[in-house]
């Protein structure tokens, strides 16, 4: 006994099934054409990162002269606009002239990711970079003034943008200077 195949009214039942796979092979080469010139024209944008190894941060997102750090992920860093005489603690004086600085994101003590705390109060001060693993406690400006580091946070090469972005260089890191003296 021969089963009968189905039919499917006007056409052979196989070149129903040949034709919905080509149409969805062809369907699916045609997403991924589009897919990668999408990706490609992303990639060619020159808007998020200028060169290898530096993080462009535009104008209107750094942060104010003053107002509180902002961090920078893709650099690691946290970029801050100091104003002239900010960031130092009682005989240690602040930034001369203020400006703009990068500061890397880990405690040169251990390598721990220190977070800006703005509700910590210290030497009845608020606001500090302040890491979590063994306290060591720097200014607004990275300079260490308690806890086991034995110098202020290291800092990225940063430079401003004619447009007035600012362009960080992830490599190599300047190393802080010696910690101050203690008062």
């Amino acid at each position: 006994m021969v089963l009968a195949q189905p039919t499917v009214p006007g056409g052979d039942p196989t070149a129903s099934r040949r034709r919905f796979l080509r149409t969805a092979f062809w369907a699916g080469a045609g997403l991924t054409v589009a897919g990668a010139v999408v990706a490609l024209g992303r990639f060619l944008q020159t808007t998020a990162t200028p060169q290898p190894g530096q993080v462009r941060v535009a104008a209107d997102k750094l942060p104010k002269p003053g107002s509180a750090p902002l961090y920078v992920a893709d650099a690691r860093c946290y970029l801050v606009n100091l104003r002239p005489g900010e960031g130092g603690f009682r005989s240690v004086p602040g930034s001369a002239d203020g400006g703009l600085v990068a500061l890397y994101q880990a405690c040169t003590h251990a390598g721990c990711k220190l977070p800006w705390r703005p509700d910590f109060v210290f030497g009845s001060v608020s606001g500090w970079f302040r890491c979590p693993c063994h306290s060591a406690t720097y200014t607004k400006a990275g300079i260490c003034v308690f806890g086991p580091a034995q110098r202020n946070m290291d800092t990225l090469a940063l430079q401003r943008e004619p447009d007035g972005a600012a362009t960080v260089r992830v490599a190599p890191l300047l190393r802080g200077a010696p910690r101050p003296p203690a008062p």
